[in-house]
This record gives C-alpha cells, structure tokens and sequence, in this order.
C-alpha cells in the first residue's frame, strides 16, 4: 500500500484525509470486479466518478462516456488493509535477497530471518526488485531499463471550496507546472472540509 498513500490531518475544522499517491482504481478484471462488489457492499469503497474533465488554457472540456473510477472513502490507503484483511502480514521486516530454490523461493531479511514460499509475487516499482533478484536466473533487463519520474504532490486544506467547480478532478493539461487537480473532500462523506491534491508534471518536478 505504499504507492496508495493517504495523508491524514487533525484539524480545528475536522479530519482531513487527502491521497497523495494513487488518485484512484478502476476495475475490468473479474477478480477485480467481485472484490470491487464486497467493497461496495460493505461500504468502505465508493465509486467515485465516471468522468475527470480536462483542463486547457483555461477551458475545461467534459469526458465523453468514461468508466467508474473507484476510492475508499476513508483514503486509498484503505485499500492495502482491505486487501490484507486475514492475511499473515509481518511488518519492519526488509528483503534484501530472494533465492530461487527448487519448488520455490528463500527470502533472506536484514535482520537474519529467512522466509520460504512456493510463489513470490513483487509488487513494487521496478528499481526495487534489481537488488533483489541479482543473482538468480531471471533477466533483469525488462527492470533495469525501467526509469520512475518524480511527482510534486501539493496538498492543500481549504477555508471554502473552489467557487464554481462542478468537477472531481481535472486532468491538466499545458500548464507550466500542473498536471492533475483533485478536490479530494469529492471523495469523502459528507462534511469533510474542502481540500485539494495538486500533482506537478515530472518535466517540472526534475527542474524543481
């Protein structure tokens, strides 16, 4: 749940909670859709909207059709802990090695521990797993030709809300600095004060 990041924020005008990674999901396979389903179903998941306008020298154009994007209502960071929900989880423990060994893995930890598992699964971005697989059969190459772009990520807490924004987001496009906006409390329950996520282009953000 790294990259699905929440901020949250105790304030005099309430619980703010504002994500700064992932801005949303959306769901196509059928796994996806059941656990899609049993979120809606028990209420911490929520569609969020089916259509992001666009922004343009000053002009904001409406999505033609669009697809439900989804958040959990609390944050995104929800979803790690849903996801995790009756699974064995061990926390502050770091990887630094997998083995491959025959009929499946060895994980070896900084702190001596060593874990065995038939299937690993790393969903993590693709700098991070070079240094773990280093040594074992698996080509590297498709990893190591993986570059990340940086992200400014701004968020901020409203006295009122945007005056005249019918929109959850905008995708922007053309601005010097911008390239998303979102008023996050479109995403929370009713009441939570209004707030926006900004999010830079990455041209931007290796210059600043």
């Amino acid at each position: 749940s790294g990259r699905s990041s929440t901020k949250r924020l105790e304030s005099e005008i309430g619980d703010i909670r504002i994500d700064h990674g992932a801005r949303f999901f959306t769901a196509r396979q059928p796994q996806t859709l059941k656990f899609v389903q049993e979120g809606l179903e028990a209420g911490w998941l929520a569609e969020w909207t089916r259509s992001i306008p666009k922004w343009e020298a000053g002009t904001v154009t409406q999505e033609g059709g669009g697809h439900p994007r989804y958040v959990p209502t609390a944050g995104m960071s929800t979803l790690g802990r849903e996801l995790a929900r009756e699974m064995n989880v061990q926390t502050e423990v770091q990887v630094t090695r997998l083995n491959r060994e025959s009929g499946g893995w060895q994980a070896e930890c900084q702190d001596g521990q060593v874990f065995e598992a038939g299937t690993v699964i790393l969903n993590i971005p693709a700098p991070q797993i070079v240094p773990l697989l280093a040594g074992t059969d698996i080509d590297l190459s498709p990893f190591q030709a993986v570059q990340i772009d940086p992200c400014w990520a701004v968020g901020a807490v409203l006295n009122t809300d945007v005056q005249g924004a019918d929109w959850p987001a905008l995708r922007v496009q053309g601005h010097p600095a911008l390239d998303w906006i979102a008023r996050e409390h479109t995403k929370r329950a009713a009441g939570h004060p209004p707030a926006l996520m900004l999010h830079a282009h990455a041209d931007w953000t290796k210059a600043h």
